[in-house]
């Protein structure tokens, strides 16, 4: 599915979109939250949040990072109402993003690699065809599609008094995923009805 794309801006203050990835970045080494990005930028819009992705995204493959994956946030009509939008969010995976994966030995992990975490039960997508918008529909995307897999997704926040362009900057809040076996789409029932249930 490919995302809305958004005019890069530039931040609005005087700090850059590098040295405002570096905070973030900093923060989430040393399990230091910061104030929100729209608190302390009160102008920073969707397109400023996107230029502080984009740069986040290259510094870490310029230290050799791999994407596997795109994470599409908001997608809920509840998420939307709650932030105020009508589109989803979007950010990126990388390989070591991916805690475990299927057959694999879990590692150790701590909540206190995070700042803030929460987990969120999602349905991760494997594509076995190309998908481009626009006008893509649910079907489209099943169809473009196999297999699927259960997936934990970890969030990371730096401050839960959030508003859009705060967790679009920060990757769209993700932090690592865990997945489940990878099952061929035709072997799901009602896909489109699945839910998760944590205990």
């Amino acid at each position: 599915m490919s995302p809305t794309e958004h005019t890069a801006a530039a931040p609005p203050a005087a700090l850059s979109a590098a040295q405002i990835d570096q905070a973030l970045e900093h923060a989430r080494r040393h399990q230091a939250p910061i104030e929100p990005l729209t608190t302390t930028y009160p102008g920073l819009d969707v397109a400023g949040a996107y230029a502080i992705q984009r740069v986040g995204l290259r510094r870490r493959l310029d230290a050799h990072g791999v994407v596997v994956g795109h994470k599409i946030g908001l997608t809920s009509a509840a998420m939307q109402r709650q932030l105020g939008v009508e589109e989803p969010d979007y950010g990126y995976l990388l390989a070591d993003m991916i805690l475990h994966d299927p057959g694999e030995t879990p590692p150790s992990t701590s909540a206190a690699q995070f700042c803030q975490p929460r987990i969120e039960p999602e349905v991760a997508f494997r594509l076995a065809a190309p998908l481009g918008g626009p006008g893509i529909t649910p079907g489209d995307v099943l169809a473009a599609c196999d297999p699927i897999a259960p997936a934990l997704e970890i969030v990371d926040i730096q401050d839960w008094r959030i508003a859009l362009a705060d967790t679009i900057a920060d990757n769209a809040s993700s932090a690592a995923v865990v997945l489940g076996p990878w099952i061929p789409l035709d072997q799901v029932t009602a896909p489109r009805e699945l839910t998760a249930e944590l205990i």
